[in-house]
């Protein structure tokens, strides 16, 4: 889409975990800032799980965090909500481990990225994830 920007997602805390235990010590904290003049929807969890586990609409100018322990990594699809269609604004991947975020599709590239992930079949676990 013509002047849309991509959600801004930002790892703000790190995941860490006790030294021996290797139990969570502390959530991670990503953030995701719409930087658009309309209202954004971010669907945010774990590529294993069949759900979203965060769905928020953010809106503009507005950041939202999502507090987690999902290791190590999170998959995230932002999109705009009109009344008979959907369009993709982003979609990528953000390590909770490292604080590295990946954007895999923007809404430019959508169509190329949709053409190489059809061929592929679609599992219950990955039906949301756009990888």
């Amino acid at each position: 889409m013509v002047g849309i920007k991509p959600v801004r997602v930002t790892v703000t805390q790190r995941l860490t975990f006790k030294k021996h235990t290797h139990k969570v010590k502390t959530r991670a904290r990503v953030a995701f800032t719409n930087l658009n003049k309309v209202s954004i929807v971010v669907l945010a969890g774990s590529p294993k799980k069949p759900n979203p586990s965060f769905t928020r609409t953010v809106a503009p100018g507005r950041t939202v965090v999502f507090i987690t322990k999902i290791r190590p990594r999170i998959r995230y699809v932002s999109f705009l909500r009109n009344s008979d269609y959907f369009d993709l604004v982003s979609a990528g991947r953000a390590n909770t481990l490292t604080g590295r975020h990946v954007r895999e599709i923007d809404a430019d590239d959508f169509d190329e990225g949709l053409r190489t992930t059809a061929g592929r079949r679609t599992t219950t676990s990955d039906a949301w994830s756009l990888h």
